[in-house]
């Protein structure tokens, strides 16, 4: 008993240990389990969706709260900047507005060393000083006050927009976010409006040193007995620097209220602007008419009923007005007095009618929804560009068809951008995204080529329609262009392959790009290409040297079948209808004594069906000079002898 008692307290004791020890191997397993599923995350989590989020969520609003700060830091820096450059100019401008205020205050008062002036002086107040000078004196005063109420500004602003960019005293980034963007809105219009009036003060500061200046100059050449004519002169060029300065700033004006997006455009351009177009919608107006009530279409009837007996009071002539002569009172009822302001009146609206009608013409507005604009911009920056992160995002948006269409007909712009995105400093799935061009560009062009077709067709039909025919040839020129650049274009993606084969097709004809585009989508060496090559006899088309195109092809299924894959011959042959195949070995420049192997696999157990096709072919009249009759008689043979075999 105790012998069996020992035992089984070292069975319990094992079973413990083992107990305790799958107890650690549990714990072990769950800890690799947990770290198992971190890296598994870890790897997959570019591949799958985001955990939802309410807007609110911390992370979310600091992210909000990043982004509004960066497009603020944008802004302020652009106002801090103006700020500064205003703020040196100030600081310049106001030493050398003081160099001549100075003197100019001097000359107000009379020197106390004269005797003259020790007189007068002690007799009482001096006297006035001159007219001129005060008026010198007061212009560069106003100057200097208006710079320093400028640098006043300036600081203010910097001080203002600095506050902009300062994080807000609050707890929570959804708060934060918030009381930026409220701040934001509430400041921006303010500081703007701040910008423009420091820009204007500047400019009235300058102007009236200048005015001043000139003032004074024009009095120092005539305040002798006769007049100083090189100060003269100095007066003349500098009114005439000044006027150039005031053309210069005129012609900016008037350039900012031609051209829509001008960098001169100002609050007196935007005015003009705004004023000339608010009535430039007369025509719609006058089209809405039709649709308003009756009783509204009786008042403006009558409204230009007054208008036009207003307007024949001023087209009739005196007689008629005015009565016979002698006649003291007009016959209208109106004195003279109320005629001419009348006449002025209409005068004045005319002018202004013909001065709208005359800015509205020269108005260029920016096309925002040009096509050929947008593309040209593309491929031209695309090639300038340098940030790869930028070229990733746009690199989805290159397309051979918008090149064709909207391109401004340079090859040499397209290979430009064409080659920056295939450089090694882009991903390999930026670099994949031109190779799928090809087939892209191909798709198009296919339903392209029949919107041609059809337009072409139409034309034709209305060529002898009256008021059509200077549309049609803007429409045929500008498909004419379009196929210069599709056979442009296929010839470039046809020398990107560098192997020999593709050295043996010709693009000369806007109609063959659609097919040998075709044998671009196919990977080179691929069964695809070479079934595509196998039938190129059989093209209506001319797609280059057949027969090379032919050898290769044949060449490749040659060496297929004496390595025994026979197989690989019927895949490539199941890319195309063999009886094209057939019919390609038929009209074959070309012949080798290997033929009878590729046809035998070819014809395969479709040897009736191959017969009745090939006599059907046959019995149609064609031109047989260019063929190898050798071709043609093992056809027939290896046909023949297959149907035999099958009976």
């Amino acid at each position: 008993m105790g012998a069996q008692k020992g035992y089984m307290d070292e069975v319990k004791i094992s079973v413990m240990s083992q107990s305790a020890t799958m107890e650690a191997i549990k714990t072990t397993l769950l800890d690799h389990g947990k770290k198992f599923d971190i890296l598994t995350n870890d790897a997959l989590k570019n591949d799958q969706p985001y955990d939802e989020k309410e807007p609110d969520d911390e992370s979310t609003c600091l992210a909000l709260y990043e982004i509004v700060l960066a497009k603020t830091k944008e802004k302020a820096e652009g106002w801090n900047g103006t700020i500064d450059v205003t703020l040196i100019f100030i600081a310049l401008f106001s030493a050398v507005l003081t160099a001549f205020l100075i003197p100019a205050t001097q000359a107000l008062s009379p020197s106390p060393s004269s005797p003259s002036n020790s007189f007068s002086l002690a007799s009482g107040p001096p006297p006035l000083p001159a007219r001129s000078d005060e008026a010198v004196c007061a212009l560069y005063y106003l100057s200097l006050i208006t710079a320093i109420i400028v640098a006043v500004l300036c600081a203010l602003g910097r001080q203002w927009v600095r506050k902009l960019t300062m994080m807000p005293d609050i707890i929570g980034w959804k708060a934060r976010t918030l009381y930026h963007v409220e701040r934001m809105e509430r400041a921006e219009r303010w500081i703007k409006f701040l910008m423009e009036v420091i820009y204007r003060l500047l400019l009235l500061s300058i102007a009236l040193f200048l005015a001043g200046l000139l003032y004074q100059l024009w009095n120092l050449s005539s305040s002798s007995s006769e007049t100083a004519t090189i100060l003269m002169a100095t007066w003349a060029l500098g009114v005439i620097l000044v006027s150039a300065i005031a053309i210069t700033m005129s012609a900016t004006t008037f350039h900012a209220i031609r051209y829509e997006g001008s960098v001169f455009e100002g609050p007196l351009s935007k005015l003009v602007v705004a004023v000339i177009m608010r009535h430039s919608g007369s025509k719609t107006s006058e089209a809405s008419t039709q649709s308003k009530p009756l009783h509204h279409r009786e008042g403006e009837r009558a409204h230009h009923s007054r208008r036009r007996m207003e307007s024949c009071d001023l087209e009739c002539s005196p007689e008629e007005y005015w009565g016979p002569v002698g006649q003291s009172k007009p016959r209208h009822g109106r004195s003279l007095k109320e005629m001419g302001a009348r006449m002025r009146a209409v005068l004045v609206e005319r002018m202004w009618q013909r001065t709208k009608k005359c800015i509205q013409s020269l108005r260029i507005e920016v096309d925002r929804d040009s096509m050929d604009k947008l593309a040209d911009i593309y491929f031209r920056r695309i090639a300038d560009a340098g940030d790869p992160h930028l070229l990733e995002r746009a690199v989805p948006s290159f397309s051979c068809a918008t090149w064709v269409q909207h391109g401004d007909g340079s090859m040499d712009q397209f290979r430009k951008a064409y080659n920056r995105l295939k450089a090694t400093d882009l991903s390999v799935r930026a670099r994949q995204s031109l190779d799928v061009q090809v087939s892209r560009f191909s798709s198009w062009l296919r339903v392209r080529r029949k919107e041609i077709e059809a337009s072409r067709a139409n034309r034709r039909q209305e060529e002898w329609h009256p008021g059509s025919i200077l549309g049609q040839s803007e429409e045929a020129n500008d498909e004419a262009e379009e196929d210069r650049r599709t056979v442009e274009l296929t010839k470039f993606l046809l020398e990107q392959h560098r192997q020999d084969i593709y050295s043996f097709f010709d693009v000369s004809y806007v109609e063959t790009c659609t097919d040998i585009l075709n044998i671009l989508t196919c990977p080179f060496d691929s069964d695809e290409l070479i079934a595509k090559c196998l039938c190129v006899f059989d093209q209506p088309k001319y797609l280059g040297d057949h027969q090379e195109i032919f050898k290769y092809a044949v060449i490749r299924c040659i060496s297929r079948l004496r390595s025994g894959a026979e197989d690989a011959v019927r895949r490539i042959l199941s890319h195309v209808d063999r009886y094209s195949v057939i019919i390609s070995f038929i009209r074959s420049t070309y012949y080798s004594d290997d033929f009878d192997d590729i046809l035998k696999v070819v014809i395969g157990g479709y040897s009736n069906d191959v017969l009745i096709h090939v006599n059907n072919y046959l019995d149609e009249p064609r031109g047989w000079s260019n063929i190898d009759p050798r071709s043609l008689s093992s056809v027939i043979r290896l046909v023949e002898s297959a149907t035999l075999a099958s009976r």
